[in-house]
């Protein structure tokens, strides 16, 4: 039988040589083991942190104004999404142009696309209206139209901005902006055309500035300042 032994029979020195070797071994392994299990904890971290700032670069956007010179020189604006909204009304008449071209004209070959952006420059209650089936049936018609030989061209002329007020938008007070947009319309059916002149009112806004920010590229290709139609009357031209 193997006598017991409490620790404090225990000395030090009755500890044999190779027993003490082997626990500091063990010792030495667990600290290494303890740091080795940190060193990988902070690199899960850095290579989260890295993915994370990957995919913010990614989508991340800075919209950048180019100032014409009438000398030919031009220059580079930029701004931050907390600075005021920049715009030329020469920007403004261009969009205005654009979408009563792409709203009201009807050319088959490219109706589906004209369709597409005349909707980036509505607001949300404006474009549900033009895309229902029982409100103007946006693709209905595109349909309808890709297959027609008749056309209707837009002869954009000039714009009229009479007034500006102060309107709520989703909580967010917001310039609003009415402008009278004059337009000729030259339809040709079986090949005999009409012209027709013809206006249409606009309420409109310009999107704030950290929206605009978070517009996809081809959502800026085509509304570059955020120019977003609130509604719109189209009637002939009065007094023609």
């Amino acid at each position: 039988m193997i006598p017991s032994a409490s620790g404090e029979d225990i000395h030090p020195h009755d500890i044999p040589e190779p027993v003490i070797e082997l626990g500091k071994t063990i010792a030495e392994r667990n600290r290494l083991f303890v740091l080795l299990i940190g060193l990988m904890m902070v690199l899960i971290l850095a290579l989260a942190f890295s993915w994370y700032a990957f995919e913010k670069a990614q989508h991340n956007k800075e919209v950048m104004f180019i100032k014409m010179y009438p000398n030919g020189t031009w220059d580079n604006v930029t701004y931050q999404s907390q600075d005021t909204q920049l715009y030329f009304k020469t920007t403004v008449d261009s969009l205005l142009a654009k979408y009563a071209q792409r709203r009201f004209g009807v050319l088959p070959a490219t109706i589906a696309a004209d369709y597409g952006e005349a909707q980036v420059f509505m607001d949300t209650d404006l474009r549900a209206q033009f895309l229902a089936k029982d409100g103007f049936d946006a693709i209905g018609k595109a349909q309808t139209y890709s297959k027609s030989k008749n056309t209707i061209k837009v002869l954009w002329r000039l714009n009229n901005h009479y007034d500006q007020i102060t309107g709520n938008i989703d909580g967010i007070d917001t310039h609003l902006f009415k402008t009278n947009v004059y337009f000729t319309i030259d339809k040709t059916v079986g090949g005999q055309s009409k012209k027709t002149k013809m206006m249409v009112a606009l309420t409109w806004r310009l999107l704030p500035k950290a929206q605009l920010e978070q517009q996809d590229k081809d959502y800026l290709r085509v509304n570059p300042i955020g120019l977003t139609i609130v509604s719109q009357t189209l009637t002939l031209e009065p007094n023609q």
